[in-house]
């Protein structure tokens, strides 16, 4: 719970510090990176959301916890930062090689979606090589 709070504010760390401990087997509640909130929220997703750019890369690198998570509204790491416009935090976890860049969510929208309307995403996304990227991005262009 305690990483979970430090995830939302960024204080990458003081993350860092109860990531090596949750990973030296030193486990207890309050560095559990699979914790969720009662949305379903876990700490790299909020981590994500708020644009935590070395907070995202730490939980990401350092841990098991799983990149396609999604909360109860479908939303996962990738849509969020790609929403919010986040291109650094965006970009670490699309080249995630777990990362499910099709996820969509209750609305049915995806990274894709929310990437159209941002320049910075959809040159990103062109750049990466996907042929799905290219298409879908240029119809917008």
């Amino acid at each position: 719970m305690l990483l979970f709070s430090l995830c939302i504010n960024g204080h990458t760390h003081i993350v860092d510090f109860l990531i090596s401990e949750y990973t030296s087997g030193k486990r207890d509640n309050m560095a559990d990176v699979h914790f969720t909130d009662v949305h379903g929220t876990d700490g790299l997703l909020a981590a994500a959301e708020r644009a935590h750019k070395h907070v995202v890369e730490s939980i990401i690198t350092k841990t098991d916890v799983d990149v396609n998570h999604s909360d109860t509204d479908g939303d996962t790491p990738l849509l969020v930062a790609a929403f919010g416009g986040h291109l650094p935090t965006f970009k670490i976890i699309f080249n995630h090689p777990k990362i499910n860049r099709n996820a969509t969510n209750d609305r049915g929208s995806n990274a894709f979606h929310y990437a159209a309307g941002r320049k910075n995403l959809i040159r990103c996304r062109i750049s990466s090589g996907s042929a799905r990227c290219r298409r879908l991005c240029c119809r917008h262009q």
